[in-house]
């Protein structure tokens, strides 16, 4: 994965040759998606494990756009210190 010169763009890529470009939207607000008093690694691995879950109201939705997916992993990594 990388980000685009301005920040705004993710470049991802797999092992089956498709290449995948996320828009990054401004003003992403990272929680504290599993509850310990902080955003941090523990966020990270939470969001990855609900990774492909589908549906409104899902905690590790962080973006609220209805699937948990890598938007919601860069916004929360944004804010680990």
């Amino acid at each position: 994965m990388t980000f685009s010169s301005d920040s705004r763009t993710l470049a991802s890529a797999s092992c089956d040759g498709t290449i995948l470009l996320w828009e990054i939207p401004n003003g992403e607000v990272p929680q504290d998606v599993n509850g310990d008093g902080s955003v941090n690694l523990n966020d990270l691995m939470f969001v990855a494990n609900r990774f492909g879950h589908v549906g409104e109201g899902d905690v590790a939705d962080v973006n609220e756009d209805g699937v948990v997916n890598i938007l919601d992993l860069v916004a929360i990594s944004r804010s680990i210190k």
